[in-house]
Parts: structure tokens; sequence; C-alpha cells
């Protein structure tokens, strides 16, 4: 990850070699209250600089093994390990906020919470299962000039979170993304890949194209398995054409140096 950051422009990455060697409890390191803790303090000093800053956090405790810290004051309220270590890490985000809040910067920050990818969940219905490309997305801000409590049930993607953050915060930029300001904007498909597939969604049809040269639609909102591509063949052929324009169109973009920041331009 630190060489991927870096290239990405992070000037200061800080890994497992900065914490306490005592503190590291698994491969993937410290865990998430702990990287938080030592994140705050971080936060606080970048803050003093009176310039914007950006940080980002990879949490890491919800994925096995799974181990509870000990002496710490937090009580699961189940005895599945699996879901104490969900409430450990609703526990940790909380305790994050609480000490964020107490300092001066937390009034005009905003946070962005998401998730790389979601989780197999119960039948897998079709070749791509939703459930592990379905995640959440949220901001918070303190300051409601900027962000509005609200609730969205468009459906996004991970490359709109960009565009929309540097709209929020009024800053100019080249969106190479090709994602949208979700806040002003409103998606008709999203697309994207799995091994060797390819999805795409829109409000109402999953359309599944299969290297192997297979396609498939279904209607997912209720779970159906029935294929309509015989009989929605001019809408799945859209769906087709949007979902390999854009995988071109990032491949382009890689291809002739036009992504990331002003030193690969």
């Amino acid at each position: 990850m630190g060489t991927f950051l870096r290239t990405n422009s992070f000037q200061q990455v800080i890994s497992q070699n900065d914490y306490d060697a005592q503190k590291i409890q698994s491969a993937f390191g410290v865990p998430d209250h702990v990287m938080f803790q030592y994140a705050v303090d971080t936060l606080d000093r970048l803050s003093k600089s009176k310039m914007p800053f950006f940080a980002g956090f990879m949490t890491v405790s919800d994925h096995p093994p799974y181990i509870i810290p000990k002496e710490i004051p937090f009580h699961p309220h189940t005895n599945e390990l699996s879901q104490q270590i969900v409430e450990y890490a609703d526990w940790s985000l909380r305790d994050f906020f609480e000490r964020c809040r107490q300092k001066d910067w937390f009034a005009n920050t905003l946070f962005v919470f998401v998730a790389d990818h979601g989780c197999v969940i119960g039948d897998t219905h079709y070749d791509i299962p939703l459930s592990y490309h379905h995640i959440p997305l949220l901001m918070y801000c303190a300051d409601t000039s900027i962000l509005k409590p609200r609730r969205m049930e468009e459906f996004g993607t991970q490359i709109d979170i960009f565009p929309t953050v540097m709209d929020l915060l009024q800053i100019r930029f080249v969106n190479n993304t090709l994602g949208i300001d979700l806040l002003k904007e409103k998606r008709d498909y999203a697309f994207f890949s799995s091994d060797d597939k390819v999805g795409c969604i829109d409000n109402d049809f999953f359309y599944i194209y299969n290297l192997t040269g297979s396609e498939s639609l279904h209607a997912y909102r209720s779970g159906d398995t029935k294929n309509y591509l015989s009989e929605q063949g001019e809408r799945a052929t859209k769906m087709k054409t949007y979902a390999f324009s854009m995988i071109k169109t990032a491949k382009t973009l890689i291809e002739t140096n036009k992504t990331g920041g002003k030193s690969n331009k």
C-alpha cells in the first residue's frame, strides 16, 4: 500500500513501523482504535499549519483472524466473534468521532466513510454476487452549510466520491475519474468488474457479461433469476455499450498518461 499511496502523491504514510510494537496484534498491524487514536494526534499537528489537509485511513479489524483488543472500555452484546468484531469496529469509529469532536478543526472537516467491497451474503442468485459489490457511503460535516443531512436512495460508485467531495469543498479540479457529483447528478448506470465478468446495473436490471461470451439480464430488485436478455435485448445492449465504453475510456486515460495529478500530465 505504501508504494501505491506515495505514487498517488501522499506526502506521509503511517504504517506498522510507526506504532509501538507491543500494540501490533496481527499481520494487519494495530487494531482500529489504536490507529484512530494515533491519527487524531497526527491530524491535530497538521491543523496547526492552518492549511487544508487530507488524510485517509484503512480499517482492517473486521478481516480474519478476528482479534478483540483487551483492556479497553468495549463490551460486546453478542457471543458470536464475527458479530463482536463488527461491534468493535463501530465502537472504534465512535471513539474516533468523540476525540475529533473535541478539536477545533472538527467543525469544518468533511468525513467520508466507504468500503472497498461488500461480502457475499446468503444465496448468490447471479454469476456476480451483488452483495459483494454493494457498499455504504456516508459523508458527514458538522457545518451544515457545507453538507446538509439527507439520505439518498440513488445508486453511485466509488469513482463518484472524488468529484462529489471536490464540489462540496468548492475546489476546482479536472475530472478524469469518469465519476459524477452524486449530490447534483443522477446515474443511469453503474458498472463494475468481477474477475472474468463485467456487471452493469440500472434502476431495475442487472446485466452480466462473461469473458466466455455468455450474457444475462436479470430483474435484480426482486431477486428474479430469469434471464430477460431475449425480451429486453435493447436494454441489455445499452448497458453493455455503457460498461465497455467506460472500461475502454479508463484504459485509454491510463495508456495516454492522463490520470492522476499534474506530474502525470
